[in-house]
């Protein structure tokens, strides 16, 4: 039996978590549109977003951080799991011939 099979699988699923978790973002930034909010006395600036209390929180950097992180966990895990999984295969090849 094929032991790297799981580990691609769980690369391909955390992989489109954090596919999903950027397209649940990007619905969020155009429903919800940050504005930006300046002090005329200085050049303070900061940035807002008038969605609701409990959206508002996943508005921001980190939420993005974290999907395009899981991205990129789980493609390199799946990339690992295909690696390894290609490598086993032509040591067998190599040592059946």
């Amino acid at each position: 039996m094929n032991k790297t099979a799981p580990v691609v699988k769980i690369g391909g699923i955390v992989s489109i978590i954090g596919t999903a978790i950027l397209i649940s973002f990007a619905i969020l930034l155009l429903a919800y549109p940050v504005e930006k909010k300046c002090f005329a006395e200085s050049s303070n600036c900061y940035y807002f977003s008038r969605a609701p209390q409990p959206i508002n929180s996943f508005i921001s950097s980190y939420f993005l951080i974290i999907s395009l992180s899981l991205i990129t966990v789980g493609i390199g895990i799946f990339r690992f799991g295909s690696w390894f999984h290609e490598r086993k295969a032509s040591k067998e090849k190599n040592r059946n011939s």
